[in-house]
């Protein structure tokens, strides 16, 4: 052989081996343990290898008979299904993936019921970064124990910016908790892991499940703070509620409620305890002031007074909400529930509030699930194709003709195109047969680099008609020039008040507005300064 033939193979043979550090739990010893080495190529992986879980079918089990440091650990890892289980034991990870790579089928489930997990990062699942076309799924089943991440948490892989792919979620009961390391502001009440949980947890990722079968009450996801050895964590844990705590809420413990053309005012129920002396719920977008019981955002209700109305609340924000019951003399503080409203009121999202869409012309339409496009993985969008040399619409009557609701100023629509499509093709949106603004963006954009969707945003004074008796939206494709279908999908039909387009400088309190509040702010702050020597 070539000397030099024989020192590329050597020395690819050498850069493959510093590569590829993970040892494959191929499940061979029969028994499904960690700790057995015949169940590991080429053997129990130690504190600087990573255990890969990339063979079909396997079962890995954890006992509290030992403790296990090492690498990474993959569950569920480049296209294949198994499972890892957690009994016990105190462990030391650099990061754990449930889910993991970019290969469809890969399907990584893991079961923790007690024991320790100190671990730098904690991702369901892990995507890498393939255009969205594949599904990673990633589910971790916390029953028990403890675990401690250090540096990256993130569900649905949004840490990394790929929603595209990944479907993670995270289920917990009583006895279960995470802690993630926070830094918190100086100032602010809250540090950035926690904000990035709460919002993975309003969009479902994170839920409870009921701790026995038959159990009466449901449990619910509670965040709290805790400092160790000056360290903050935002820790997420599971609750049960008591006989003697309202529960069952709705729209939910961590809920969005959008509001739509039908309906724009918000009503929250919920489950009381058996014969309560009275009820008091607390409502506020200001947490402290109900975690606090404070009396100005207290309102004393009637038990057979349900659902509750809590009229209009402004869109875009987020509102926490207790009940507290009381039981003789005693009164008995309820879990602090969470919703958000959306800065938008919904004409059609294709998912809970779906008109009827019919085609006319040449046009043919689907609603179909948006995994595998730059869409949200879950929910639906609206697919319109049209063929070749041909013009097309669908159409649909709102489930609401009065447009001006909450002052609506825009009508927005998420578009998603075909790279396929041909450049001549145009998309044109039309309200009432009369009124028409076509779309400029180019529907062969696909926006695989932004992995987001277009946002197409139409001033609703550009239709030039009265927006209080909508009764027909249509969306028409023309593909008179091209010569293959122009596919074209919108999803997220919705009406938006005003948004900063520019704010002004003097805008101290952030709304946009430069008002009494602005000047207040400023009071406050006179005179005093930042100034100082550098230590």
């Amino acid at each position: 052989m070539n000397k030099s033939l024989i020192v590329i193979i050597l020395s690819l043979g050498l850069l493959s081996g510093s590569l590829c550090q993970g040892n494959i739990f191929t499940d061979n010893g029969n028994d499904h343990l960690w700790r057995t080495s015949f169940n590991w190529d080429p053997g129990l992986p130690g504190a600087n290898a990573d255990a890969d879980m990339s063979v079909e079918g396997t079962i890995c089990e954890v006992n509290s008979a030992y403790d296990i440091t090492c690498r990474g650990v993959y569950v569920g890892a480049y296209g294949a299904t198994n499972e890892m289980f957690i009994s016990g034991g105190n462990h030391n990870f650099t990061w754990l993936n449930v889910g993991r790579g970019n290969i469809a089928n890969s399907n990584g489930t893991f079961t923790m019921t007690g024991g320790t997990i100190e671990t730098g990062d904690f991702i369901v699942p892990r995507q890498f970064d393939s255009g969205g076309e594949y599904m990673v799924v990633g589910k971790a089943l916390l029953h028990g124990g403890t675990i401690t991440v250090l540096q990256n948490f993130g569900v649905e892989d949004r840490i990394h910016g790929k929603d595209g792919g990944g479907n993670g979620t995270i289920e917990m009961k009583p006895g279960a908790k995470i802690r993630v390391a926070d830094t918190v502001p100086a100032g602010a009440e809250y540090g950035n892991a926690h904000l990035a949980i709460v919002e993975d947890l309003l969009a479902g990722y994170i839920v409870s499940t009921d701790p026995n079968e038959g159990e009466t009450f449901s449990n619910m996801i509670a965040l709290s703070t805790e400092t160790v050895d000056e360290q903050d964590y935002t820790v997420i844990q599971a609750v049960g509620t008591t006989s003697k705590q309202a529960y069952n809420p709705g729209p939910g413990s961590w809920a969005i409620e959008g509001y739509t053309l039908s309906s724009q005012t918000t009503e929250i129920k919920w489950d009381s305890v058996s014969n309560p002396y009275k009820e008091y719920l607390y409502f506020s977008e200001d947490r402290s002031k109900v975690a606090n019981k404070d009396i100005s955002v207290r309102t004393d209700v009637t038990r057979a007074v349900k659902p509750y109305s809590m009229g209009t609340l402004e869109s875009g924000k987020t509102y926490y909400w207790q009940v507290q019951s009381q039981i003789m003399l005693t009164k008995h503080d309820g879990q602090i529930w969470c919703l958000r409203i959306p800065e938008a009121v919904k004409v059609d999202d294709f998912d809970t509030y779906t008109g009827s869409w019919n085609a006319e012309g040449s046009a043919a339409s689907a609603i179909e699930d948006n995994a595998g496009l730059k869409f949200s993985p879950y929910g639906k969008n609206l697919k319109v194709t049209v063929g070749p040399g041909q013009t097309g619409a669908v159409s649909s009557v709102p489930l609401g003709a009065d447009w001006t609701v909450l002052d609506s100023m825009g009508l927005y629509v998420d578009v998603y195109g075909n790279e396929l499509n041909d450049a001549s093709a145009t998309l044109t949106v039309t309200l009432n047969d009369t009124a028409s603004v076509t779309y400029a963006g180019s529907l062969q954009d696909v926006h695989t680099e932004a992995n987001e969707v277009a946002v197409w945003k139409i001033p609703v004074e550009d239709f030039g008609i009265s927006m209080d008796n909508i009764t027909k939206i249509a969306f028409s494709v023309d593909n008179a020039a091209g010569a293959g279908d122009a596919v074209v999908h919108v999803d997220n039909i919705r009406l938006v008040a005003k948004e900063c387009v520019e704010r002004p400088e003097a805008d101290v309190s952030g709304d946009c507005i430069v008002d009494l509040t602005d000047l207040e702010m400023i009071a406050q702050g006179w005179l005093t300064d930042g100034l100082g020597v550098l230590e």
